[in-house]
């Protein structure tokens, strides 16, 4: 007999993640010895947790006063966690859910839409945040591109409760 267990687990810290995965391993030997059978035990670690910098958060924040809505920190899966191991980092969720034009899809739907005008926002937010920081540590100057993109993501998303056309949402830094 054979029983296949799956599922997926994240954290909002490598620390935690990999505790829980020692934890996960250490389970599987007590089964193993318990009831005298074979466990294996495969994790495949795919991102890392997504971590806004607090001082990046607080700067994006004034500089796009009354634009801004604090969210809770979100157990998302994103490349972007890559390039936050390079850089320091700050990923936006850009609100664009219009339920008047019918834009209440996800974005993985096949009926994902939304209106570009509320890329206007975020671009505008994006650059309002550059100007000032000439750290390549922190958000970089327009004309340095590799490290904005870097360190700057705003994601598009309709379905989140806050998710509403011209509203930025960020979490607060978890590390």
């Amino acid at each position: 007999e054979k029983a296949v267990l799956e599922g997926t687990f994240r954290a909002f810290s490598v620390e935690v993640f990999q505790k829980i995965r020692d934890c996960i391993a250490q389970y599987a030997k007590g089964v193993e010895t318990s009831y005298g059978i074979k466990v294996d035990v495969e994790i495949r670690e795919m991102y890392p947790p997504v971590l806004n910098e607090a001082d990046l958060v607080a700067s994006f924040k004034a500089a796009n006063e009354g634009l801004v809505d604090d969210i809770e920190p979100q157990m998302i899966a994103e490349d972007f966690s890559y390039y936050q191991q390079v850089v320091p980092g700050i990923f936006v969720f850009a609100g664009i859910r219009n339920e008047a034009l019918g834009f209440v899809h996800g974005l993985h739907s096949s009926k994902f839409d939304f209106d570009e005008a509320a890329l206007l926002l975020a671009i505008e937010a994006m650059l309002k945040s550059t100007v000032g920081h000439s750290d390549s540590r922190h958000l970089a100057s327009a004309h340095s591109s590799h490290i904005l993109g870097a360190a700057l993501w705003l994601l598009l998303v309709p379905n989140m409760n806050n998710a509403v056309t011209n509203v930025l949402s960020v979490a607060a830094t978890y590390y």
